[in-house]
């Protein structure tokens, strides 16, 4: 059983491209409290909070890219019956412990120009804008894979043809987990 990358590489081999995902990474939820806020104001836990986001057949059609992230929130707002200024605010406590990593990200940043960097992310289809213009993660990577505009999910084999940061491509298999 192979237990380690060490054991997956040659004793020469070097790395030519990392690529980091971004969800529960480099973005994650820090502090869980607005969230669970939310939560308790819909009369929910914060993992039914959770779910009724992330594991909906839209969000997993949002996550393939074959709905827009707008139909999701619309969606969600529908079940939850809500109007379009309170899902601002429901949105607003949902992401707002959610914190993006800079330190980590300047240290992705600081292998360049050593080793390509990447960025892999289940995101739907508002995230390459929140990527470019709220995170500047292209300042630090030299390219950003979502599963939305690709058409599959990561980790699930949805993705056999993987741009790799250097441009050249990699199939999924290739990838060290």
């Amino acid at each position: 059983m192979i237990n380690s990358l060490a054991d997956r590489t040659a004793s020469n081999a070097r790395a030519r491209a990392v690529v980091f995902d971004v969800g529960g990474v480099l973005l994650r939820t820090d502090d869980h409290g607005p969230r669970r806020r939310l939560a308790e104001l819909m009369g929910l836990t914060e993992a039914q909070l959770h779910d009724a986001v992330f594991e909906s057949p839209l969000a997993r059609s949002a996550t393939l890219g074959t709905v827009r992230e707008e139909a999701l929130w619309a969606d969600v707002a529908r079940r939850f019956n809500r109007d379009a200024s309170q899902m601002a605010a429901f949105q607003a406590g949902f992401w707002g412990g959610d914190v993006y990593d800079v330190d980590f990200m300047a240290w992705i940043g600081a292998l360049r120009p050593r080793v390509s960097t990447g960025l892999l992310s289940n995101a739907w289809s508002g995230a390459r804008d929140a990527f470019i213009n709220r995170f500047a993660c292209y300042r630090y990577v030299d390219s950003v894979v979502i599963s939305a505009e690709e058409g599959g999910q990561t980790g699930s084999g949805d993705l056999p043809h993987l741009p790799a940061p250097d441009g050249r491509g990699s199939r999924g298999d290739d990838l060290c987990r």
